[in-house]
């Protein structure tokens, strides 16, 4: 997986091929910055985690 980072708001797209424009921000395929296999596959495990939290977060609502 090579993830991908837009330069203008922050967004990591996790796919195959960066977006044609920023699902967060808009912003064009060309601001997107290839992450590389070593920051990519450190994005993976965080995301479980990321999950977990959210829903933590939600229950002390």
């Amino acid at each position: 997986m090579n993830a991908g980072k837009c330069s203008v708001c922050g967004y990591v797209d996790q796919g195959d091929e960066v977006p044609h424009k920023c699902p967060h921000c808009g912003a064009e395929k060309e601001n997107f910055q290839l992450l590389g296999e070593d920051p990519s596959a450190k994005i993976e495990p965080s995301s479980g985690t990321n999950e977990i939290h959210i829903n933590l977060l939600g229950l002390l609502d």
